[in-house]
């Protein structure tokens, strides 16, 4: 990778590197940005101060970026990351794929040694049960007893002990994309059934794996383990409620139960060795709702499910009692955009090409009406303007406008950009057309407005506010060759849409 910083934090007494040249290299599998630019005096300056000036960045190849790593500069997965500079020449450039078209993040985790006492959990973790009986909080513990053994032993961390009751946590994010939920769990005694799972924000629908312990004699104090589906009215706040099955069978989980393996029936004998926690592992995949149950690293069951596809909230089921601990979530996140640039002034963007695809520059292009007579419909302004050597165009008013971009659209077509939308107006659309004419097929991917396109899809994530990414694959939508890409901002009441548009690339997935 490449810094050209006058970086206070390592080089303070360093040049600016103004002035710089970067000619003719191939970049190749660097983790995170490939080139970061920043002038260190930025703060919460919101205009440029150019710290850096006069860079020229010319017929650079970039493959195989944004690799996986936690540190560096520059966000993951960037090409360019550039932020408080001036007089910048980036041309002739070839952007390759990504290293990862997604790659896995973590967006949850929860181990409970954070908390001073179980108070503090208690602010964190709700009671979901409103009154008794088997409202149980959870709480904290470090230790363990198996009631059929009697056998106690002190745990390598604090865990919660969940008793008779329901408990969950906001996560602070929703999750749409595949995911896997892993955590650790044991059961204190035999005819109890513990449940972890993912629901949605009210707390009414999702799944969950439940581990029953039934009796010693099952699967030889193993238990079994499920795959359960909540699907209900009001949130989930009763003990009683265990959702539905949805698994063929149950599943051994070769792990003892109540953490001593069971050695004999006739009488029951344990073990005197502590197995300590199962891992337990459920993953989802969006596309086809299949869901599957690990223990230890071993799959175990499967079921599919496509009913459901948002979650927000985790569930403990506790059942006297069971110690759950090393909650993690992860999902499936898209890479940074390529170029991501801020307080940046003079910026000469020509002739960069994006491997298997285009990177638009509107400055190649005449900007002009589309959909007949709706550009400027009711006399109000229809304004296209581009900046930022023409990685950016804004439109303002009632404007519906074109460029005559021709692609070929795939069942691989990936449409990317970002979008800045300080009023949606009725219509905030995007879109490829093979003529100029709205009404004949359906082309537009509508991202927000007040009111619905019925000559757009409808299902793309939605725009809410600040600056959103978007990678739409507009070829599970239509296919075929195209000869313009349009943008809506219809706003036929008061004509005040106002809409950024940047960093527009049009690509095949992998």
């Amino acid at each position: 990778a490449i810094v050209i910083s006058n970086d206070s934090s390592f080089l303070s007494e360093g040049p600016s590197g103004s002035g710089a040249q970067v000619l003719d290299n191939t970049f190749t599998n660097v983790e995170r940005s490939n080139i970061w630019i920043q002038s260190s005096g930025d703060g919460s300056s919101t205009t440029a101060t150019k710290g850096v000036l006069d860079v020229v960045i010319d017929n650079n190849t970039f493959n195989d970026y944004g690799g996986l790593n936690a540190y560096g500069r520059g966000a993951v997965g960037n090409v360019f990351y550039i932020r408080n500079a001036s007089d910048f020449q980036i041309s002739n450039n070839t952007i390759g794929e990504p290293a990862f078209m997604q790659y896995p993040v973590s967006v949850f985790d929860e181990n409970f040694d954070s908390y001073a006492d179980t108070a503090a959990l208690q602010n964190v973790w709700i009671n979901a049960v409103p009154s008794s009986p088997n409202n149980a909080s959870l709480t904290l513990t470090d230790t363990f007893t198996a009631t059929p053994s009697g056998y106690s032993t002190t745990l390598n961390s604090q865990t919660a002990k969940a008793n008779n009751g329901v408990n969950y946590r906001d996560m602070g994010i929703t999750v749409t994309e595949d995911f896997t939920l892993t955590f650790k769990m044991l059961q204190s005694n035999f005819s109890r059934y513990n449940m972890v799972g993912l629901l949605n924000s009210d707390g009414t629908q999702g799944y969950a794996v439940g581990w029953s312990t039934a009796s010693s004699t099952s699967f030889y104090g193993n238990g079994y383990v499920q795959i359960k589906k909540l699907n209900l009215t009001t949130p989930w706040d009763n003990f009683s409620t265990t959702g539905t099955t949805i698994s063929a069978s149950n599943a051994n989980p070769d792990h003892p139960a109540t953490g001593y393996a069971v050695t004999g029936t006739d009488p029951v004998t344990y073990d005197t060795t502590f197995a300590g926690l199962a891992e337990i592992k459920l993953t989802w995949d969006a596309s086809t709702g299949l869901l599957t149950v690990y223990v230890n690293g071993v799959e175990k069951l499967t079921a599919t499910d496509t009913d459901f596809g948002s979650f927000s909230r985790i569930y403990i089921r506790g059942n006297v009692y069971s110690v759950v601990d090393d909650i993690n979530l992860s999902t499936m996140a898209d890479p940074a955009m390529p170029i991501t640039f801020s307080l940046t002034d003079n910026l000469d963007w020509s002739n960069t090409t994006r491997t298997n695809g285009v990177a638009v520059d509107f400055d190649d292009y005449t900007i002009s009406g589309y959909g007949g007579g709706q550009d400027g419909y009711g006399g109000y302004p229809a304004i296209a303007n581009t900046s930022d050597g023409g990685l950016t165009v804004a439109i303002q008013g009632n404007a519906w406008k074109r460029i005559p971009l021709s692609y070929t659209i795939t069942s691989k077509t990936v449409l990317e950009f970002e979008v800045t939308a300080a009023d949606e107006g009725e219509i905030l659309a995007i879109g490829l057309d093979e003529d100029t004419d709205y009404s004949n097929a359906v082309r537009g991917l509508q991202l927000g407005g007040s009111d619905v396109w019925n000559q757009a899809w409808q299902g793309i994530s939605a725009y809410t506010s600040d600056n959103k990414t978007y990678r739409i694959p507009v070829g599970e939508f239509y296919t075929g060759p195209m000869n313009n890409l349009f943008f809506v901002a219809d706003d036929d009441a008061d004509g005040s849409t106002d809409a950024v548009f940047k960093t527009i690339m049009i690509y095949e997935d992998k």
